[in-house]
């Protein structure tokens, strides 16, 4: 009898498609540009938490209903669009007072930074498009009329743990290439471009809610 999940395949394609540029990638480029590994972590532990979230419910049937409630989607991506053009506003620099501090490292984590965590869980729940994938794209590697609700869940962490080194990857890989640039005005340049890509993201997201992909 075959295996119920076909674990090397799904990890080997999972890993290829985190790999592909998308709003998870670009969200934790950005977090990682702005320098706060906090921020960084809080960001993609609420991507990942969404990611399992989706992979489970496209496993057990229950993404037809969600598909079948496109006004609640409408509302999720509206607000999850909102909240990313916040966070993106926060990450704007404040004036010169802030140029200067940015030559003193600080060890205080930010009061906002459970935000972060909000901000990634939205940033994948507001998007039908990885409901769709993992719909279409799960039943490729597993047997769904065999697997139990434990299937489901090895299943959708192996999938989230894959995502997590890709992340990791870009994370670890913008972070790298900040600390390469130690001059302020360098650094307060990739500040504001940070804060552009939340801001952008943000704007596409209510721009797919409005009119559609």
């Amino acid at each position: 009898m075959p295996p119920i999940i076909h674990f090397q395949e799904l990890i080997i394609a999972t890993f290829l498609l985190g790999m592909l540029p998308g709003s998870a990638v670009f969200a934790t480029i950005s977090c990682a540009l702005q320098g706060r590994a906090l921020h960084v972590i809080q960001l993609i532990a609420g991507i990942l938490m969404g990611d399992i979230l989706f992979a489970s419910l496209a496993m057990t049937g229950l993404s037809t209903l969600i598909l079948a409630l496109p006004w609640l989607l409408t509302f999720v991506q509206l607000a999850g669009g909102l909240y990313l053009i916040y966070l993106g506003a926060r990450a704007w620099p404040k004036g010169k007072k802030a140029l200067a501090q940015e030559t003193t490292p600080t060890l205080t984590p930010s009061p906002t930074v459970p935000s972060f965590l909000i901000g990634g869980f939205i940033l994948t729940a507001s998007n039908p498009k990885d409901l769709i994938f993992f719909v279409s794209f799960v039943p490729g590697f597993m047997d769904l009329s065999r697997a139990s609700w434990f299937d489901i869940l090895i299943a959708s962490f192996t999938i989230a743990i894959t995502f997590l080194v890709t992340l990791s990857f870009y994370a670890i890989t913008a972070t790298w290439a900040r600390d390469k640039l130690a001059s302020p005005q360098v650094r307060r340049g990739l500040d504001y471009a940070a804060s552009i890509i939340l801001v952008l993201l943000g704007l596409f997201m209510i721009k797919t809610a409005i009119i559609g992909i």
